[in-house]
């Protein structure tokens, strides 16, 4: 047997038993994020809404007004989670983070066990449990699942990528024909003169 709430943070639905999976049931959903690279599972009577810049964050709301959230952070020095997240807040006792691999990645929790910061190369996704107004959290078990079943991908960045690769090779090919131009006819006249 599991205690109360294991069964969940497992992956498996209490309501059926027999190790019939979470993710087969009707009271999950997944939302995908392919831009950002990444996509959750969530509970199905939970709200789902995109935050962020361009999108890339997400947020899920329970009913009681407790949130989990998933945000992309950017990594550019490609830091390890727990150095990264040392990095990020210095004043915290790096005996109090607790280290964990999620889908062979290294990964930190934080002290209240709130946030989890997982390393993927050149970026940082972070899964935030606020608690709202609450004073005691109620879904700890689906923050867990949550963070122990995120498939996290390539991020395809297809409509960022294409519209502004294309405004921006434009840019540069016109500017560059132009200042080629001037610089061929200033050649011509020096050498005409």
């Amino acid at each position: 047997g599991y205690y109360d709430g294991a069964e969940v943070a497992s992956g498996f639905d209490p309501a059926k038993g027999s190790g019939a999976k979470l993710a087969d049931s009707t009271a999950i959903k997944t939302y995908s994020n392919s831009s950002a690279g990444y996509s959750a599972s969530y509970p199905a009577g939970w709200a789902a809404g995109a935050t962020g810049e361009g999108g890339s964050d997400v947020m899920f709301t329970s009913t009681t007004g407790e949130f989990i959230q998933i945000s992309v952070q950017e990594n550019a020095a490609r830091q390890t989670a727990l150095d990264w997240y040392l990095s990020q807040s210095p004043a915290i006792d790096q005996t109090k983070v607790n280290t964990l691999v999620i889908n062979g990645r290294s990964a930190v929790m934080s002290p209240d066990n709130l946030n989890i910061y997982i390393g993927d190369g050149g970026r940082i996704i972070v899964l935030t449990y606020n608690p709202g107004t609450k004073t005691q959290i109620s879904f700890g078990s689906t923050f867990k699942y949550i963070y122990h079943h995120i498939t996290i991908t390539t991020p395809t960045q297809a409509n960022a990528n294409t519209n502004s690769a294309n405004s921006n090779s434009a840019n540069a090919n016109s500017a560059n024909t132009n200042s080629a131009n001037v610089n061929s006819a200033n050649a011509n006249a020096a050498g005409n003169a």
